[in-house]
């Protein structure tokens, strides 16, 4: 399972949700997410027709998040919000300016990931590297706390 380098081109949106939904999976699991599960979860979301095979754009909101989450093997659902400007109230959220888009740290979510450079950018001034923040996109995960694996001392 490979992606194009168009879709690596433009996968800016869609790797930033699935950092969001990595940072739960590692606050339930205390484990990270392991390379190949990331690129399973995207995987799932093309098969169900909610990520772009081609170009790596979010063609079903509302569905990604879920679509990513099936593959993890734990429960819960991800409701989706889409916010004009800059909001900063959530626990998820993926910011954008034109062109691109950067995920939350979590926190003050003051700041954000970019998943091209690798560096995290200041966002409390409702900018990233100067454009202004013009949507966000915040994904509310509503399920268990803590993932409790089942007992098999028995």
């Amino acid at each position: 399972m490979g992606f194009s380098t168009t879709f690596a081109a433009s996968s800016c949106y869609t790797v930033s949700t699935l950092n969001q939904l990595s940072a739960e999976y590692s606050k339930q699991t205390d484990r990270d997410l392991e390379p190949y599960m990331a690129t399973a979860m995207i995987q799932n979301a093309i098969d169900n027709e909610a990520v772009d095979p081609d170009t790596a754009h979010i063609d079903k909101n509302d569905k990604v998040a879920d679509q990513m989450w099936a593959k993890t093997g734990l429960s819960g659902d991800w409701e989706y919000k889409y916010h004009e400007g800059y909001y900063k109230d959530g626990e998820y959220e993926v910011f954008q300016r034109p062109g691109h888009f950067e995920g939350s740290t979590g926190g003050d979510n003051e700041t954000a990931f970019d998943p091209y450079t690798g560096k995290l950018d200041d966002v409390a001034d409702g900018k990233m590297d100067g454009q202004k923040i013009i949507s966000t996109r915040e994904f509310i995960y509503t399920g268990p706390e803590k993932y409790t694996p089942p007992d098999m001392t028995n």
